[in-house]
């Protein structure tokens, strides 16, 4: 016989109920193994929902630094509304196309519709954002400075200023639910409240 055949005819010819403890009784094994399929029920169910949650997060540093940067560039725009030449500096024309890949990133349907109106609002805020003003010529001995700009096209920036403020705004807002729903989903990962 080998060593598993001794094992288990060793086993089988246990007399539990002549044990040095006196029988156990039925109830106290199915209560022990009962506490023990639920407790380890409990674990996996939780072990797989930090899983989930932490996967709908995504790179979740990552992602606040995308939304704390665009959130402090639609503070500006909503103080003071701004030309495209502001738009093209490097951190900025990239905003919103940063926010889009992290909103690739991400699992959870409400953090990605949060990042996505973000992002569009930054493309439409750079869209309503009316051209630069040229350069401005003066000639000596004239009080009259000539712009390469009409005033009729200047008349026409204030409608597209107050569209870019909209949108600021707009943008704002759907920041702010984005980090909502990022620090709700951190909470329910890490478990601070």
């Amino acid at each position: 016989m080998t060593l598993l055949e001794d094992l288990a005819s060793w086993w089988n010819g246990l007399d539990w109920s002549q044990a040095q403890w006196g029988p156990i009784p039925a109830w106290l094994g199915l209560l022990f193994t009962f506490i023990t399929l639920t407790t380890g029920l409990v674990t996996w169910v939780a072990k797989r929902r930090t899983r989930r949650l932490r996967r709908a997060m995504g790179p979740a540093d990552d992602l606040r630094d995308a939304l704390k940067t665009i959130r402090r560039l639609f503070q500006d725009i909503a103080a003071e509304p701004r030309r495209s030449p502001w738009f093209i500096d490097e951190q900025r024309r990239e905003a919103g196309q940063r926010l889009r890949d992290e909103a690739e990133r991400l699992d959870d349907a409400k953090l990605q519709k949060h990042v996505r109106s973000a992002a569009d609002a930054w493309d439409a805020a750079f869209a309503a954002a009316p051209p630069s003003e040229g350069p401005f010529i003066a000639y000596a001995g004239s009080d009259t400075i000539i712009s390469a700009r009409s005033d009729q096209q200047r008349a026409a920036d204030g409608p597209r200023f107050a569209m870019q403020s909209e949108q600021a705004h707009a943008g704002l807002s759907a920041v702010g639910a984005a980090l909502e729903r990022l620090n709700r989903l951190e909470r329910k990962v890490v478990g601070r409240s």
